[in-house]
């Protein structure tokens, strides 16, 4: 079992983050394919429309969104809601 798992959750100052919320990743290795680590993410749509709480980039960039600078990237939401990944 994964220590960082959805199932472990105890609290959050995340308004919108529990142990029932819809997530599509949740966990270290995240989605290794494109090196997004430590990946708490609500939805996929297209890059547009991705919606989470944190993630850990690495060098490979698939969206705009995770363009901010040198790898690796911390990014994560700065109010108590998922955010728009590209806003």
């Amino acid at each position: 079992m994964d220590w960082f798992s959805k199932e472990n959750l105890l609290n959050s100052s995340f308004n919108d983050l529990t142990t029932s919320s819809t997530t599509n990743f949740f966990g270290i290795d995240g989605e290794r394919d494109i090196q997004r680590r430590f990946f708490i993410n609500r939805n996929y749509g297209d890059c547009t429309t991705d919606r989470g709480w944190f993630v850990i980039q690495g060098e490979f960039q698939a969206c705009p969104w995770e363009r901010k600078g040198r790898s690796p990237v911390f990014l994560y939401t700065k109010n108590d809601l998922s955010r728009n990944w590209h806003t």
